[in-house]
């Protein structure tokens, strides 16, 4: 409390007031000001809310553009992130600066508390609306994913950033190919679900997410190499369920 209802005694001259200094209100006035105090604390906390929502509404935005407007079978090599993830990269150190100079520290990492683990469930989930992948594509998806962890380094703690591995990691499973995808949960167990494990399964065999399985070519259907990897990857992922 920062007023009190009793007079404060007199002092002496030269004497220094103990502790704070409180107000001298009384009744009613004590209780406005106490509820005006309360009034700004619920808008302060408002505002820092805000501030959190802001950031991911901007990342879950752009993050979508980046993979379903992109472009990932590229004839040539690409040396650098894709125009939305530069856009998204300010639009997070704005945020950061008017953080930096408005609030305390702990508020600071409250609004980006968490925005790694947001990021790299993105960048995999929305895989799906890949439509076709190649290495160069993979080569653009990991500048993507660098470039990103490069930024919130600078205002998100490194053990949070961390995180970032697991995205760059489900994307080079396309490098490996389907030998060296079964081959690694075999090895070391499952680090993704089924689902995006089949995502990428079919990215690597050129089979769009997307499509129906009576939608597929003729050709990818009837692929005795796809049809028998898919089998050896719900056998390999059957080994770990429950």
């Amino acid at each position: 409390r920062w007023s009190s209802e009793v007079p404060r005694p007199t002092r002496e001259p030269g004497e220094q007031e103990a502790n704070q200094a409180l107000l001298p209100l009384r009744g009613d006035m004590a209780k406005r000001f106490d509820a005006l105090l309360t009034t700004y604390q619920q808008l302060a906390e408002t505002c820092l809310f805000t501030l959190r929502l802001e950031g991911r509404c901007h990342t879950m935005y752009y993050l979508e553009m980046v993979i379903r407007n992109g472009n990932y079978c590229l004839e040539d090599e690409s040396f650098e992130p894709d125009p939305y993830i530069i856009t998204l990269n300010a639009d997070l150190m704005e945020l950061n600066d008017c953080v930096n100079a408005s609030l305390p520290p702990k508020d600071e990492l409250f609004v980006f508390d968490g925005l790694p683990n947001l990021i790299v469930h993105l960048l995999i989930s929305e895989a799906t609306f890949i439509r076709k992948l190649n290495n160069n594509g993979i080569q653009k998806m990991t500048r993507n994913i660098l470039a990103l962890q490069q930024n919130l380094s600078n205002f998100v703690p490194l053990s949070q950033c961390a995180i970032m591995e697991q995205a760059r990691e489900y994307y080079q499973l396309y490098n490996a190919g389907s030998e060296g995808m079964i081959k690694s949960i075999r090895e070391n167990g499952p680090k993704f679900t089924f689902d995006e494990y089949l995502i990428m399964l079919r990215l690597i065999h050129g089979i769009s997410p997307n499509q129906e399985e009576n939608e597929l070519s003729d050709k990818a259907a009837n692929s005795l190499n796809y049809s028998e990897w898919l089998r050896k990857l719900d056998e390999a992922m059957a080994d770990y369920e429950n």
